[in-house]
């Protein structure tokens, strides 16, 4: 509770929404797998930071779907122990995208403190409640909620920072309003194999929103690609490059249609 994650589930759901934590992001997805939750918040990318690597890889890795997106704006603030000062942090605890997207702050203010890479940004600031000598970046509502004076406000390096969340489920969902597509695929291993999708794409009038590769941990060298289309790729008028994609792809797996979060 009060980790960025928990306020994209309440954003998406509602507050009144029945939620739990887990300790990593693996446990979500194997949760969601197993049947224990329905669905799983997860982060997949940041504005400014760029992707959550080791969530492409779950993804990878499990055969859950996404089923929705939202977009949280990130704030991000410096809560420190009562009575402290800035002058006083040794320690800076937060997850580690937090911390990157706090580089410029962190080096024009406290550029000699140790940056601690933590599960979440609410497991952070719990680290810091009991460390003196010690803060951490985080969602401002953890101030209240664990009684952290706010040292510092806006502490991203952009202004305008967006994190996108991913609502995974065991099964897609009713697709029929869906404007967004993510697929997962690799490739043959010749000349012009990634081209040849980019082509089939632009032909379809397709636009290719982003594209993102992963190197697959059981082949060395070799990569699965995954890429997001603004368009549902379900829709009967697109049959056609979809039966195209996974003919021409060496494997392909739709991971998902859905609404795009705003």
């Amino acid at each position: 509770e009060g980790a960025y994650s928990h306020a994209a589930a309440m954003q998406y759901f509602g507050d009144d929404v029945d939620a739990y934590h887990v300790k990593t992001w693996e446990d979500a997805m194997d949760d969601v797998e197993s049947g224990k939750a329905d669905y799983a918040v997860i982060p997949i990318e940041n504005s400014s930071a760029g992707a959550v690597v080791d969530n492409y890889d779950l993804l990878i890795k499990h055969h859950n779907v996404i089923v929705a997106e939202t977009c949280v704006t990130v704030d991000h603030a410096l809560l420190g122990l009562p009575k402290a000062e800035l002058t006083d942090v040794e320690r800076v605890y937060s997850h580690p995208q937090a911390l990157a997207q706090c580089q410029r702050w962190l080096r024009q203010h406290l550029p000699e403190a140790s940056l601690m890479a933590c599960d979440s940004t609410a497991a952070a600031a719990r680290r810091a409640v009991s460390e003196p000598g010690s803060a951490a970046i985080g969602h401002k509502s953890l101030s209240t909620m664990l009684g952290l004076p706010i040292l510092a406000y806006n502490l991203e390096d952009e202004p305008t920072n967006q994190t996108r969340f991913v609502v995974i489920g065991p099964k897609p969902t009713d697709t029929s309003a869906a404007n967004k597509t993510s697929v997962l695929f690799t490739l043959p291993d010749k000349p012009g194999s990634l081209a040849g999708i980019l082509d089939l794409l632009f032909k379809a009038g397709v636009n290719l929103r982003k594209l993102e590769s992963r190197p697959l941990r059981s082949q060395s060298w070799k990569y699965a690609f995954f890429a997001d289309l603004e368009t549902n790729l379900l829709k009967p008028e697109l049959s056609g490059v979809l039966a195209e994609l996974r003919n021409t792809c060496h494997s392909f797996r739709l991971l998902g249609c859905y609404t795009a979060g705003e």
